[in-house]
């Protein structure tokens, strides 16, 4: 765990996204991850809305 932290990465070097139990997972492609807890966020409204952006990213990158 990383209290804080930052980085880069090219959107193609990304594999997938999902959400479970208050986290957004960020699968990249060498089978690293990046966790988001969904509480970071203003409201659900808010994570959902950077969810769906994370996965239109992935597939217009793919």
């Amino acid at each position: 765990m990383t209290p804080d932290a930052s980085g880069k990465i090219t959107w193609k070097k990304v594999k997938d996204s999902y959400r479970k139990n208050g986290f957004i997972f960020i699968h990249m492609k060498k089978d690293n991850c990046v966790v988001i807890p969904e509480r970071v966020f203003a409201s659900a409204s808010e994570a959902a809305e950077i969810f769906d952006f994370l996965n239109l990213q992935i597939a217009q990158n793919t």
